[in-house]
């Protein structure tokens, strides 16, 4: 995000994209109103969220489950690599 902060490339979190063309994009925002914008690249995210659904049936099996990452938290890359190498150490 600072790269992207440093690159002054405009965020729009939170808004629901209602249509894209060559040269802009509409969206409506939280207040559910519709803005258009110019834009010479539009890049759509859909967000994450953790899911520890599978370590959780894997440990109801007796089997040993070490988790990572974004399944314990949606965080920044530099975390999850963190993690793996703390919890690969162990191994």
């Amino acid at each position: 995000m600072a790269d992207i902060e440093k690159l002054g490339v405009e965020c729009l979190p939170h808004v629901r994209v209602v249509k894209i063309t060559k040269d802009n994009v509409t969206y409506l925002n939280q207040g559910n109103q519709q803005r258009t914008i110019l834009a010479d690249n539009i890049i759509v995210t859909s967000g994450t969220q953790s899911d520890l659904a599978l370590a959780d049936e894997l440990s109801a099996l007796d089997i040993e489950v070490l988790s990572v990452g974004d399944c314990n938290g949606v965080s920044y890359i530099e975390g999850a690599i963190h993690e793996g190498y703390k919890v690969g150490s162990q191994i």
